[in-house]
């Protein structure tokens, strides 16, 4: 498959085809990158070829196999993971409003996120149910495409530097202290409480694996069918059904 990118006529002699460095990642990751929109996936691999200075596809593959450190944040850049925590505060607001609709207090409700790459989403989640007092009465699962997105998240770190943004979102959902009695500072990052993230089940997976969803009683799954192929997210959709 012809890697149509723009830049240097270096690069994109490097990235003239696709194929070895999907069967690559199969084969060293179990990573399935042609679920994945082909643009999409152009676009992640030269960013990364990029932003390393990568000169061959040997030199990656070189690199990929011999670094840990290296191949974790490729792995993690593969994959679109920009984010806020309380992203989209209307639908967080609806989320606290309906909350006691949502939640049954006499079993406890099952939640999926599905395809997560980044920890936001869910810690607001987690954030939320606490100051409802219902984190007991629910079991996350939280499914991610690949090991060292999992092992990110589970750390409970976040990449900002700032927890301003972040706090502005939480206050507008409808948040009742402050953010930052949610994290802790490491140096010029944050993580999060990892003693409320106790009832989290992580595993890798992709939502097209599944064989029924039915165990559930909510899936988060947002803005991440845009970056599937097409026959990859028809499939999802009707899973999702």
């Amino acid at each position: 498959m012809p890697l149509k990118a723009t830049g240097s006529p270096t690069s994109n002699r490097i990235l003239s085809d696709i194929q070895p460095i999907i069967s690559f990642f199969e084969e060293y990751h179990a990573l399935q990158l042609d679920y994945m929109n082909t643009d999409t996936m152009i676009r992640r691999i030269y960013m990364i070829f990029e932003k390393f200075h990568i000169s061959s596809v040997d030199q990656f593959f070189s690199y990929m196999k011999n670094d840990h450190h290296f191949s974790e944040q490729v792995i993690r850049l593969l994959y679109p993971s920009e984010t806020e925590l309380f992203r989209d505060p209307t639908f967080w607001a609806l989320i606290s409003k309906k909350i006691n609709h949502l939640i049954n207090k006499n079993k406890t409700t099952d939640i999926a996120f599905l395809d997560i790459t980044s920890g936001e989403e869910l810690y607001s989640l987690i954030i939320a149910m606490q100051e409802h007092n219902l984190l007991k009465n629910i079991s996350v699962a939280a499914y991610s495409p690949a090991s060292a997105i999992k092992k990110f998240i589970m750390s409970g770190l976040i990449t900002s530097t700032r927890l301003d943004h972040h706090n502005e979102n939480y206050k507008l959902s409808g948040g009742k202290s402050s953010i930052s009695n949610y994290f802790e500072p490491v140096g010029k990052q944050w993580i999060f409480n990892n003693e409320m993230l106790y009832n989290i089940k992580y595993d890798q997976k992709y939502p097209v694996e599944f064989n029924t969803l039915d165990k559930y009683d909510i899936l988060f799954f947002r803005n991440r069918l845009m970056h599937y192929n097409y026959n990859t997210a028809k499939e999802i959709i009707l899973k999702l059904a």
